[in-house]
């Protein structure tokens, strides 16, 4: 397989202040508690309002369409827009009437309560009810370093695309069907834990996925081939050693016991296997980066 020379676009990764400010609200976001809002509240996107509503068509009920008690954040994608834009400037106790031009409906919408998010204080609290870490400045400095790590891995993950892309234009290669329907069947099974779908898709559905998404799964076919014909020619392998130091890896980003992370890979279908082929993976793309041209 032919790989010498292969031009790449150098790009560095850094993480700024910013970067971890956002992750550090995230956190504070993601635990959160609701309060109620006092009663002249003046509704805002964000808050989260429970209604009752009725749908009406040329002013008969919509059979389906009435609901009581439901709570939804305004502005986060749970109803229609008109929705939102209507409750906004609102407050507890009023009713609006919102119009959806498709299908045509009236929405009478009686708003029961209005909650706030209480978000957590950013201090050294927040920093031991997050990770049992000490003070605030120590979450940062663990949050930088996550950031970098993620940075590295959406660069690394754009240099394979590339090398995966320009190894093909280079080695044409032919892409078993065999091995090209069961990556689509990977990726099939991927979205639909994606999309939290239990049911197999419909006909239909699956044609219209296939028909996208067929041409990723044979680039990706090929480019394992070459990738796979590389480590073979030049004795590339996952030893030992590196799988116990990528399993230590998983584990203190994920905040685990090392253990417990080894027997969920055991668990898994093809757990282990797939963090070998991982390192086999990222040892190729390195060999190549070493003697790519880098501009």
């Amino acid at each position: 397989v032919n790989y010498e020379g292969i031009e790449l676009k150098k790009e560095e990764v850094e993480v700024t202040d910013k970067d971890v400010d956002d992750r550090i609200q995230e956190f504070r976001e993601y635990n959160a508690q609701l309060g109620v809002a006092e009663d002249d509240h003046i509704l805002v996107d964000g808050d989260y309002v429970q209604v009752d509503y009725d749908g009406f068509k040329e002013g008969k009920p919509v059979e389906g369409l009435k609901r009581e008690g439901v709570l939804f954040q305004i502005g986060a994608g749970a109803v229609a827009p008109e929705v939102d834009k209507k409750l906004i400037g609102a407050r507890k106790g009023e009713e609006v009437e919102v119009h959806l031009p498709e299908p045509d409906y009236i929405l009478k919408i009686k708003i029961l309560e209005v909650k706030t998010k209480d978000l957590p204080e950013l201090n050294d609290e927040l920093a031991k009810d997050i990770g049992g870490y000490n003070t605030l400045a120590e979450l940062r400095d663990r949050l930088r370093g996550d950031i970098l790590d993620d940075k590295k891995e959406t660069l690394k993950a754009a240099y394979k695309k590339e090398i995966v892309k320009r190894l093909i234009e280079m080695n044409p290669v032919e892409a078993p069907s065999i091995l090209v329907e069961k990556e689509m069947k990977r990726f099939l099974t991927r979205t639909k834990t994606y999309m939290g779908k239990k049911d197999e898709f419909v006909p239909e559905e699956e044609q219209a996925l296939r028909k996208k998404y067929m041409p990723f799964a044979e680039e990706e076919v090929k480019g394992d081939l070459l990738l796979f014909a590389i480590a073979e020619n030049d004795g590339i392998i996952a030893a030992e050693g590196e799988i116990e130091e990528e399993i230590k890896l998983m584990a203190r980003r994920g905040n685990q016991d090392v253990q417990v992370v080894r027997r969920s890979l055991e668990s898994m279908d093809r757990g282990l296997e797939g963090l070998k082929t991982k390192i086999i993976v990222d040892k190729v793309l390195k060999l190549i980066m070493d003697r790519a041209k880098w501009t």
